[in-house]
């Protein structure tokens, strides 16, 4: 006994929208690497590479031949230091560094308006 053709329509259906959502979702990463293929298996020397040519070119991908820095290069190193020592803190808190630089942002647990750990400036 055959099966109607209409019974198999939604299928084709389902099946021609993830066909067109993968080539979609496909051309997008493609776009989004500067026209290049996606890149497996990256280790963390390959992520600080991507990383100095995303500020060289403005590219996760790019790469450029000049022998030297773009202008303003020297001023976006990716490793951002706060301009914060921690001086003072209550004894019940926890003094996990007592005078550090931090990476990237300083976080203080301040939960309530009464200030646990004063700050100054360098």
């Amino acid at each position: 006994m055959g099966v109607p053709f209409e019974a198999l329509l939604p299928y084709g259906i389902i099946i021609c929208m993830f066909g067109i959502t993968g080539a979609g979702m496909s051309k997008i990463r493609h776009m989004q690497n500067g026209g290049k293929r996606a890149r497996h298996s990256i280790d963390q020397w390959d992520r600080v590479m991507m990383d100095r040519d995303r500020r060289l070119t403005g590219w996760l991908r790019g790469q450029t031949d000049s022998p030297t820095a773009p202008k303003g290069y020297e001023l976006n190193n990716p490793w951002r230091v706060s301009k914060y020592v921690i001086q003072e803190c209550r004894p019940t808190d926890q003094i996990l560094v007592r005078k550090a630089y931090y990476l990237r942002s300083l976080t203080l647990f301040s939960s309530n308006k009464e200030a646990r750990i004063r700050r100054r400036k360098i």
